[in-house]
């Protein structure tokens, strides 16, 4: 064991090299490892649509104050800040799920490249360029950097907590102390995973800091910080203290602690192949203690060795606290667990270091190899964009659409405000949750939890006088069964179904009508065939897409499967556009009508781009596809004119 004045002697150096001389190669480094994090990002960005968490950021982002948008995360389990931060940047980038995606590309690249400051000043130059590398290339990080969340912000609030306590232990004033206290109250009313780092920080600062004045400095700093969050804290206290979490929040939020966790969880985190990391992050972690035949060496040992014990402890601190918490919240997450990559990434570029030219050169290519060309974490997303579209190209005007399909109602509800025609998004972005309900798109699962008793007589008024409406539907069909079964008591029939699926799970898009509102007779085909209703915009674009909702039923079951054809007629009799298909798009061919069924058909016809103003016809026929056989209408024409449309 050192003796005493040795032990002072370690631990009076600083923690950081001289950062004036530091090779040149590392900025050309960090401008290809920047280029290449900010390509990985970009790429796929929109690939695919938002899933629950990502409307849920959405979702609680609204209002038109900063008053509204705090008040709106006192039901959640964070901080105000990306609320707030998010709808700032919607605001001025738009929007779509593209724009909104981009801000967390930024916070991305802007935490590689802090990542690597960190790296330099805990270890060396280049033990900083690696660590920027590995978190660039961790699988985990682009897959949470291409969602609607804050897990990019929170990476890089927690680096810069790291990093200003790290400089501020060269250089106590200034603004190194500012910097450390302004980004740890930023942390905590971001995400309060983010204090993770600080706890860290804090055990850290327990075995290494030495001085009466430094560690009266340090607890002005902690201090000052707990301070500025003082405001928040009764808000805390209701979000975990006084909001009850039962069984069913810790199974659906949280994940069991179990040896298939553990293998899942360290997958996600330090990738594929895991051999490969664990061995950078163990020598990374351990290096400090022997010497090497790598650069590691010439950092002085106090100095490694204190960033190795931070870089240690905020990898270990997360994962004890969440096992130990695991029970009472549902802590443990992936997306929880993910603050730990900063530190992964940490010890895996100062393991690099440990070797060789020739073992160093070896290990990064085969991390780069490996990071490009393997993956270890991605998420197929449901696909609520999808449907959203395929409701919004069958959706008749003023109808409303209801969302049962538990915690994920807010992608749906967002994906439907991009794509519902004549929706006004800014309008409900504008409004709290928990003000006048949203009469277009109404969330079930929202309605359950603000009117609980009186759930059904709500949605009943809301129903009141409505001819028709679409329903996405995923879950347990037990518990909805009560809104199927008020469909039915208020005289809605299903009358047509579209069908996805996410990892084998069915989910539905439910078109209801009142039967009622049915009776009329648009049309009739041979003996048995009636169109009931046909649906179309009154006013329509050149080039755009026009499309014709129809209603069928048959007296009793056809013999043939016919073909539909909906095609628009000039004032001369010239086809000018056209759609045939079978209907529902095949999902309900004739020969499987029940009598008196009544079925949904949608047809969308493409118009031409250079299509002249005017009042144009619609007429509907069917025929048989193999041989053109037409079924002529009730009075023996070819086709039915079934309505009409102003092109301008």
């Amino acid at each position: 064991m050192p003796s005493p004045r040795r032990a002072i002697r370690i631990q009076s150096l600083p923690m950081t090299l001289d950062t004036r001389s530091h090779p040149r190669w590392t900025f050309y480094a960090m401008l290809a490892i920047l280029l290449l994090a900010a390509y990985l990002r970009i790429h796929d960005l929109n690939a695919q649509g938002l899933w629950g968490d990502e409307g849920w950021s959405i979702w609680l982002a609204r209002g038109d104050t900063v008053r509204d948008l705090t008040m709106t995360m006192v039901a959640d389990h964070h901080g105000p800040v990306y609320s707030i931060l998010l709808r700032a940047w919607e605001l001025v980038a738009g929007g779509s799920v593209l724009a909104l995606r981009m801000i967390t590309v930024l916070f991305s690249i802007a935490s590689v490249a802090l990542l690597y400051r960190l790296g330099r000043a805990l270890f060396s130059p280049a033990a900083g360029v690696w660590a920027a590398l590995a978190f660039t290339l961790m699988d985990k990080h682009v897959v949470l950097t291409q969602e609607v969340r804050d897990y990019p912000m929170i990476f890089l609030v927690m680096i810069g907590i790291a990093y200003f306590y790290v400089r501020w232990r060269q250089q106590p004033r200034g603004g190194n102390a500012f910097g450390f206290v302004l980004f740890s109250v930023l942390g905590l009313y971001l995400h309060y995973y983010c204090y993770m780092v600080n706890l860290a920080i804090g055990v850290h600062a327990l075995l290494t800091l030495r001085g009466r004045d430094t560690w009266r400095h340090f607890a002005a700093l902690n201090a000052l910080t707990a301070l500025a969050f003082l405001p928040w804290i009764m808000i805390v206290i209701h979000q975990f203290v006084l909001t009850p979490v039962d069984t069913e929040v810790l199974t659906i939020h949280g994940m069991p602690l179990n040896r298939e966790t553990v293998e899942y969880l360290g997958k996600e985190s330090l990738g594929t192949p895991l051999a490969l990391n664990l061995l950078l992050l163990g020598v990374g972690a351990l290096g400090p203690l022997i010497r090497t035949p790598g650069p590691m060496s010439r950092v002085p040992r106090a100095r490694r060795l204190s960033g190795a014990l931070l870089a240690v402890l905020w990898f270990g601190l997360p994962l004890i606290l969440t096992a130990a918490l695991h029970s009472r919240y549902p802590l443990l997450t992936d997306r929880n667990i993910s603050v730990i990559m900063p530190a992964i990434a940490l010890l895996v570029g100062h393991g690099l270091t440990a070797f060789d030219r020739f073992g160093r050169v070896f290990l990064v290519g085969l991390v780069l190899v490996n990071g490009l060309f393997t993956t270890s974490s991605f998420f197929v997303k449901p696909p609520w964009r999808q449907m959203a579209a395929d409701i919004a190209a069958r959706y008749p005007a003023g109808e409303p659409v209801l969302l049962d399909v538990e915690g994920a109602h807010a992608a749906l509800w967002y994906q439907l405000a991009l794509e519902l025609p004549g929706y006004d998004r800014k309008a409900t972005l504008n409004r709290l949750p928990a003000e006048t309900p949203d009469d277009t798109i109404v969330s079930l699962y929202w309605y359950r939890k603000t009117y609980r008793e009186l759930f059904l007589p709500t949605l009943q008024a809301r129903l009141d006088g409505v001819p028709g409406l679409w329903m996405a539907y995923w879950g347990d069909e037990a518990k909805k069964r009560d809104v199927i079964d008020l469909l039915a008591q208020e005289g809605f029939v299903r009358t047509g179904t579209l069908t996805y699926y996410h990892h084998g799970s069915p989910i539905y898009a439910h078109r209801y009508d009142r039967a009622a509102a049915l009776d009329d007779t648009a049309a009739r085909f041979g003996d048995a065939i009636t169109l009931r209703r046909i649906a179309l915009p009154e006013t329509i674009r050149p080039g755009a897409d026009l499309p014709a909702l129809l209603w069928w039923s048959a007296a009793e079951t056809p013999p043939l499967d016919y073909t539909v054809s909906v095609f628009l007629l000039d004032s001369g009799g010239v086809l000018r556009a056209q759609h045939d298909g079978p209907p529902a798009d095949g999902t309900a061919p004739m020969t499987t009508w029940a009598p008196g069924q009544i079925v949904f058909d949608a047809h969308t016809l493409a118009l031409p781009a250079d299509l002249p103003p005017g009042e144009y016809a619609v007429g509907v026929k069917l025929y048989t596809w193999w041989d053109g056989a037409i079924l002529p209408t009730a009075e023996g024409e070819d086709y039915a004119v079934v309505g009409t449309v102003r092109v301008r």
